[in-house]
């Protein structure tokens, strides 16, 4: 079991050495798929669980503006739509 939970550790040290995008890449394809350079997207791995052998958990953080269109078009939702 120390083997195994060494490997994972290793597995996550690797972000710290290279590209986190490629390792989150083989976890989630569909997420690594939207990151791109320019996004300044920064990745955060740990492990985690109730059991044997963890779970990797990752978080990603922006480092880059964020512009939310929706708030320059704000709709009221509530109403009923009329056809």
């Amino acid at each position: 079991n120390a083997q195994i939970f060494q490997f994972y550790v290793d597995l996550i040290k690797f972000r710290e050495q290279t590209d986190a995008r490629l390792m989150l890449k083989c976890i989630n394809p569909k997420e690594a798929s939207l990151i791109d350079t320019a996004s300044g997207i920064h990745v955060r791995f740990r492990l985690g669980g109730q059991t044997f052998p963890p779970t990797i958990y990752y978080k990603l953080f922006l480092h880059a503006p964020v512009c939310d269109l929706g708030a320059l078009a704000p709709r009221d939702y509530t109403q009923q739509k009329s056809a």
